[in-house]
């Protein structure tokens, strides 16, 4: 038996050394094959109501996920030490926590678990972060306690990575958290990630809430058709509903129909609507916008320019379709009116 292996194992490096292979050139070779096999698969949105061609799509996504989620492990255990293995062992991780790759769930619980817990391990710190996400789901179901442990432990072990606030920032914003330790968890990421976007976010959120119930102030040029328009002066005494949208923004676009059909049941009842674009405000955002609004025949006027963004940052709105209402004072009514117009704007016409 000693012999046999032996004989293979001298076969074996004949063979690489009369072909020059090594490990090295092996991976370097992967490593093309992975690049070279980025681009995912893309759908024709024009099809996205046939189910037949969705499901043939996403089953086109699924191979090609798994091909590269299979190739970077291969990559990571050929090549640990490699400078780009942390980049692809992050996306591959990121893959596997996916929709199209949820059967792959339990594979990548082990893996980050296992390296997570390998003190030698350069990846240990991002194992740990996505060990901590995997926890989220029980949070949600079993309470904080449940996800608590693993935040705690990618903390301890990369304190100074702003992923920490992220983290905790996904559990106070759980439906389930109850309002005083969400308190207490937004004060820690402010004391302990004060310089972080999400501290950042975390202070607009605040003063998003104390900002209900004061005056609302916002003055434009209607992005379509040029005129000057201030809330306070121009539309004192209407309810004001505030879009914030985009023409690439899927849900926005979508939801245009049913924000037409709500402004003609109350434009004459003493609602206004405004939307404020979120599009580039080069040309050619400028033109999107304006050929939007005039081929959806949309009549609310439009805050589309230089200053937008920054409007819309100053009131934490990292997230669209997001809609504010203004009441007939001219007071901050809510910043979280999406999906509640219909129960909103007779409350407050009342």
């Amino acid at each position: 038996m000693t012999s046999r292996l032996a004989l293979v194992g001298l076969t074996v490096c004949l063979a690489l050394s009369a072909t020059g292979s090594t490990p090295a050139d092996d991976a370097e070779t992967l490593l093309m094959e992975i690049q070279s096999g980025w681009k995912l698969p893309s759908f024709d949105s024009n099809q996205s109501d046939d189910p037949d061609q969705v499901r043939a799509y996403e089953g086109r996504l699924r191979t090609a996920l798994n091909r590269r989620v299979d190739l970077i492990g291969r990559f990571y255990r050929m090549a640990p030490e490699h400078p780009v293995t942390r980049e692809l062992m992050n996306k591959r991780w990121a893959a596997m926590m996916g929709h199209p790759l949820a059967d792959r769930r339990e594979e990548l619980t082990a893996e980050v678990g296992a390296i997570a817990l390998d003190q030698g391990n350069a990846l240990r710190a991002d194992a740990a972060y996505y060990k901590a996400l995997l926890g989220l789901p029980a949070a949600r179901e079993a309470g904080l306690d449940a996800a608590w442990g693993p935040i705690e432990a990618f903390i301890a072990l990369a304190p100074s990575d702003e992923r920490g606030a992220h983290l905790l920032s996904m559990v106070a914003n759980l439906p389930n958290t109850p309002p005083d330790r969400r308190s207490s968890i937004l004060d820690r990421i402010l004391a302990e990630y004060p310089h972080t976007r999400t501290a950042r976010n975390v202070e607009t959120s605040r003063r998003r809430a104390r900002e209900v119930g004061h005056p609302f102030a916002l003055a434009f040029k209607d992005a379509v058709h040029g005129k000057p328009i201030s809330l306070q002066k121009d539309l004192k005494g209407k309810v004001v509903v505030i879009d914030f949208w985009a023409t690439w923004c899927g849900p926005c676009v979508a939801e245009t129909s049913e924000l037409k059909s709500l402004y003609e049941d109350y434009k004459d009842k003493g609602v206004e609507f405004i939307g404020v674009s979120l599009d580039p405000t080069d040309k050619d955002g400028q033109k999107a916008v304006v050929s939007f609004v005039q081929e959806n025949q949309i009549d609310w006027p439009q805050f589309h320019d230089e200053k937008t963004i920054e409007f819309a940052t100053s009131w934490g709105v990292t997230l669209i379709p997001s809609i504010f209402v203004v009441d007939a004072n001219g007071d901050l009514y809510t910043v979280e009116g999406r999906g509640k117009l219909d129960r909103l704007l007779p409350e407050l016409l009342h």
